[in-house]
C-alpha cells in the first residue's frame, strides 16, 4: 500500500473476502464499502463485515435493487 500512495494512486477496488477486507479496514486503508446480495444463497452463506458496515464505522448511504434480483448497498466512513 505505501507503494501504490507513491505512485499517486488514489483508489483501488479491493476484491476478496471479509478476512482480507477487515485488515485493510483495520490498517485506515477502506473508506467506502459496496456490498452485492445475491438473489441467491450458496449453503449457509458467508458473514461479511457486520461490526464495520452495520456498526459505528460505516454509513449506510444507498441502495439499488436490480432488475436482476442483486440489491447493492453503499456505504462510507
Amino acid at each position: 500500500m505505501k507503494d501504490i500512495a507513491t505512485r499517486g494512486i488514489k483508489q483501488l477496488w479491493l476484491m476478496g473476502g471479509a478476512k482480507l477486507a477487515h485488515s485493510f479496514y483495520q490498517l485506515g486503508y477502506i473508506d467506502e464499502c459496496q456490498i452485492f446480495i445475491m438473489p441467491k444463497k450458496l449453503h449457509e452463506g458467508i458473514a461479511l463485515l457486520p461490526a464495520i458496515v452495520e456498526g459505528q464505522h460505516m454509513k449506510f448511504v444507498q441502495e439499488i435493487k436490480w432488475p436482476s434480483g442483486v440489491i447493492q448497498k453503499l456505504y462510507k466512513k
